[in-house]
């Protein structure tokens, strides 16, 4: 009885308060979690190997030497991808997150990824996380940590720059900007660990390879990366 009075105040709460999907509006279906079909099928896909050969891990190895790289999807200007990561990131979408990370997930378990020893989210700057009030990238992290059944260490590298916004910025100044953004935290007690960076766009690579030189730093360090998008 118990059961079938909450199954049926559930039913009313669909009715009068659907859930939307996140891309497109369009009411969910009882089957359906975040992201409505047609959305997900209109997804741009990465399939980038985790092998050296791929156009993301080029790109960074040229800076620092960096293990294994790949990204979930491609990014391009005015597309679902960045319709969907400004949610995750200004409106509190955080389920965006948590979703791309299961996807993610799946993609890395029985991989050379698993050979990560713990998962490093891209840190804020305090400013910035306690206006915004969380950080965009920490769902998308803890799915692929769990995954792995390794740890996220929020606390081992610092934002101690306050840099612009700067995704739109002119790739020289984004370098620049970035270079000497990062510090470990002094108190950090880890060697010998290969860390599994995480972001929600790689754009020019300049933040990724900020922070990664900052890790590098720790004895025995490696670095492998992975992003929710790529930007084309």
């Amino acid at each position: 009885m118990k059961k079938t009075i909450i199954n049926l105040f559930g039913s009313m709460a669909q009715l009068f308060f659907p859930k939307l999907c996140v891309g497109c509006r369009g009411v969910l279906q009882p089957y359906e979690k975040t992201l409505c079909l047609k959305c997900e099928l209109g997804l741009p896909l990465c399939y980038f190997t985790p092998h050296k050969t791929n156009i993301m891990h080029q790109r960074l190895s040229a800076h620092i030497p960096v293990e294994y790289t790949t990204a979930l999807f491609l990014f391009y200007p005015k597309g679902i991808i960045e319709q969907l990561i400004h949610q995750l990131k200004y409106n509190g979408q955080r389920a965006i997150g948590v979703l791309f990370g299961d996807w993610m997930a799946d993609q890395l378990s029985d991989s050379f990824f698993e050979k990560c020893t713990a998962v490093i989210p891209m840190p804020l700057h305090q400013k910035r996380q306690r206006k915004r009030g969380y950080n965009q990238v920490e769902g998308f992290a803890k799915q692929i940590a769990d995954k792995l059944a390794i740890p996220v260490c929020n606390h081992v590298v610092w934002r101690k720059k306050n840099t612009r916004q700067l995704a739109q910025g002119k790739v020289q100044n984004r370098w620049e900007e970035l270079a000497d953004a990062f510090a470990l935290n002094p108190n950090h007690n880890f060697t010998n660990q290969h860390w599994l960076l995480v972001d929600d766009v790689m754009t020019t690579g300049a933040s990724l390879c900020a922070c990664a030189k900052a890790l590098l730093e720790i004895r025995g360090s490696k670095v492998s990366i992975v992003t929710i998008a790529y930007r084309v």
